[in-house]
C-alpha cells in the first residue's frame, strides 16, 4: 500500500468519529463496559498470563507489568484492571490512552498506579512507548477505523508491544446483527426490525466494519508471519441477563448518530435515523422490553513475537 493511501486512511480514522463525548455517550459506555463483563465473565481472557507477586513480607520483583489500555473512554476497564490486579497481587503500572480525556476522571480518583493520558494512536508512536508494554487492551475501535483497514492501527499497537507481549481487542461483529425476541416471533416487532435493516443497510457502514468478520485471518497473524501469532479467536453472544442493556446502547447509540449526521449538514438522513429508532423503541416498551437487536462478541488475543 502506497504512503499516500496509508495517510489517507489515518486522516479518515482520526477526523470521523460518529458519537458523542457527553454525559449520554458515557453512559453508553458503561454499559457497553457491564454487557461485556456480563457476557463474557473477565476482564482479560484467561489465556493471558498475569504472575502474581511475593507477598508483601518478601521482596517484591522490581519490574511491575506495563500495561495500557488504547481507546479508554470514561476509563472504567482501566480502573476495574487496576483493582482485579490488585486483589490478585500482580505489580503494575496501568496506562489509560485516548484522544480525549474529556470523559475520564480527574486525577484525583485515579489509582495509584494508573495514569490517564492523552494519545493520538494514529499519530507517530513516541519513542519512549516503543516497546513499553507487555499487555495492551482496546475495545470499540469499528466506529474509529473510518477506513474500514485495520492494518495501520495493529502496526501501531504491536510497535507499543515488547517482544513477546499480549494484545487483548474486542469488538462486536455487526455483521451477525439478528433480532431476538422474548416470545420467540421475530414478525412481532417490525419497528425494531426496521431499525435493524436500516443500520444493515448502509453500505459505508458495512464496508467500513467488515473486516471484523476476518480479522483472524490477517496476513500480520498468519502462522508464518514474523510478526505477530494469533492466540484467541472467540465469539459469543450477548447474556440475556443484559439484554436490556444492550437495548438502551442501542438507542442512546442511535441518538448520537443522528446528531453527529445534523452536525454534518445530513438533516434529512439525521431526521430518518430519528424517526425508524424514535418508533422501534416506542415499540420495544410497548412489548414490555422483550426484543433486541444482538450480535456475536468477538475477542481475539495476540502474541507479538520476538520473545522467549
Amino acid at each position: 500500500m502506497s504512503k499516500t493511501t496509508h495517510e489517507n486512511q489515518q486522516t479518515a480514522d482520526r477526523n470521523a468519529y460518529p458519537l458523542n463525548r457527553d454525559v449520554l455517550a458515557s453512559a453508553r459506555l458503561h454499559l457497553q463496559h457491564q454487557v461485556w463483563i456480563s457476557s463474557l465473565h473477565y476482564l482479560l481472557h484467561p489465556s493471558i498470563p498475569l504472575s502474581p507477586q511475593p507477598p508483601k513480607t518478601q521482596q517484591p520483583q522490581p519490574n511491575p507489568l506495563q500495561i495500557a489500555e488504547i481507546g479508554s473512554g470514561t476509563g472504567l476497564f482501566t480502573l476495574q484492571l487496576a483493582s482485579h490486579l490488585s486483589t490478585q497481587n500482580v505489580q503494575a503500572e496501568i496506562y489509560a490512552y485516548d484522544l480525549s480525556l474529556s470523559q475520564s476522571p480527574p486525577q484525583p480518583w485515579w489509582p495509584p498506579n494508573t495514569t490517564f493520558t492523552p494519545l493520538d494512536i494514529f499519530d507517530p508512536i513516541p519513542l519512549h512507548l516503543i516497546s513499553k508494554y507487555d499487555l495492551l487492551c482496546l475495545r470499540h475501535f469499528i466506529c474509529v477505523i473510518q477506513s474500514g483497514n485495520p492494518t495501520r492501527l495493529l502496526k501501531q499497537l504491536l510497535r507499543m508491544l515488547k517482544p513477546g507481549g499480549w494484545l487483548q481487542w474486542q469488538e462486536w461483529d455487526i455483521s451477525t446483527n439478528c433480532l431476538l425476541s422474548a416470545e420467540g416471533a421475530v414478525a412481532k416487532a417490525p419497528k425494531l426490525k426496521a431499525y435493524m435493516d436500516l443500520t444493515q443497510g448502509v453500505t459505508a457502514l458495512q464496508e467500513q466494519t467488515a473486516w471484523v468478520k476476518t480479522f483472524h485471518t490477517h496476513p500480520l497473524l498468519a502462522s508464518s508471519s514474523p510478526e505477530a501469532e494469533l492466540i484467541v479467536h472467540d465469539r459469543h453472544w450477548t447474556a440475556k441477563e443484559v439484554f436490556l442493556l444492550k437495548q438502551e446502547i442501542a438507542f442512546l447509540g442511535a441518538r448520537e448518530w443522528s446528531e453527529n449526521l445534523r452536525g454534518r449538514g445530513e438533516v434529512r438522513e439525521a431526521e430518518r435515523i430519528e424517526r425508524v429508532a424514535r418508533e422501534a423503541e416506542a415499540e420495544c416498551w410497548e412489548q414490555g422490553r422483550g426484543t433486541v437487536v444482538d450480535g456475536e462478541m468477538v475477542t481475539w488475543v495476540l502474541r507479538k513475537k520476538g520473545g522467549e
